[in-house]
Formats: C-alpha cells, structure tokens, sequence
C-alpha cells in the first residue's frame, strides 16, 4: 500500500487494519520459533519485515492525521480571533493530549512559569511548553494572563 492508500482509509479502518497486522506479526513470529525448518524461518522473517513496514506506514498516517487535525484547530482559532499570549498558573498542572487519546497527561505545566496559550479547544486552552510540548490545560481556575 502507498500512503496515498491510507488517505481513503477512516481512523476506525486503519485501527482495525493496524491490529490485523499486528496479530498476524504475533502469529509469524510464534511461526518462526516454532519452526524446525529453516525455510519457513526465512519466510516468518520477510512476513514480519513487511508486517513492520506496514504498521511504520500506519503510524505515520495516523501522526499525519494529528497533525492537521492540530493545525485544523489553530487555523479556526485564528480565524475566530483567539490570540496567543503568556499566562502563570499557581500550581502544577496536568497537560493532556490534544487529540484526546489519553486522560493520562503527556506532560505538566510548572507554577509560576509563563506558559503560553496557543488556541482554545472547548474550555480548555491549548498550551505550548518552552520546549514545544503542545497539550490541552482543562483546569483553568487561577489563570493569569501576562
């Protein structure tokens, strides 16, 4: 398949085509060890090789698909007129993904730094660390704008 392939592809087809693949990489390498033949060792390999390719194209799809999701977000909050600024906050907080994969934080925002807003999503705020990490803030009691 092509990546261009993918694109025709939903999130749920590509979930399910991903676990597929990694069932059947599970099944060629329980194969391989299996095996007393060499030959059929060779063949489990290029199997599992490809099977690797494949889910590599996947993964990179589904980033892609982050990704301009992401920007979709930044573009129409400009477009509704949110403009970034700084902010502190007075404690930690979690940061969590944007793509909503996840309630577990991808990273924290420390106290008293100046963080900045980057977007708005529902009523949260997309945030920017110093060191790129892009999250969403849903706890926004104690805000304060720079």
């Amino acid at each position: 398949m092509t990546e261009r392939e993918y694109r025709d592809y939903s999130d749920t087809e590509l979930h399910e085509l991903k676990r597929d693949l990694e069932k059947f990489q599970r099944a060629k390498i329980r194969e391989k060890h299996a095996s007393v033949d060499p030959d059929d060792t060779r063949i489990a390999g290029e199997h599992s090789v490809r099977v690797g390719k494949l889910l590599a194209e996947i993964e990179h799809e589904f980033a892609t698909r982050r990704e301009e999701r992401r920007n979709r977000r930044l573009s129409q909050d400009r477009a509704a007129g949110f403009h970034p600024y700084q902010f502190t906050i007075p404690d930690v907080r979690p940061l969590l993904p944007l793509d909503g994969s996840s309630a577990a934080p991808i990273a924290h925002l420390e106290a008293w730094v100046f963080h900045w807003a980057i977007g708005q999503l529902g009523n949260g705020l997309i945030v920017q660390r110093a060191d790129g990490v892009r999250g969403l803030l849903t706890r926004m009691d104690g805000v304060r704008r720079a």
